[in-house]
């Protein structure tokens, strides 16, 4: 339920506002992001968490998140 709420287009503006992060999904606007933190369509992203050939044990985006779902627990 918590993974649904938080991924809505709306919570993920808010958040992007604040990190300067740059959600995936296509349908939720950058205007709150600084421009240097803004995707390019016609560049290909490496994301260090997602490649399956990075050591598991050393994923520091994924540990974050595992602690938050930890503490939530």
């Amino acid at each position: 339920m918590f993974v649904n709420w938080w991924y809505t287009a709306e919570n993920l503006y808010e958040a992007g506002g604040i990190t300067n992060d740059h959600a995936l999904r296509t349908d939720v606007s950058t205007d709150n992001l600084r421009p240097q933190y803004v995707r390019q369509p016609d560049i290909n992203y490496f994301f260090h968490e997602a490649d399956p050939s990075v050591d598991p044990n050393n994923k520091p985006g994924l540990d974050f998140v595992r602690q938050i779902a930890n503490h939530l627990r």
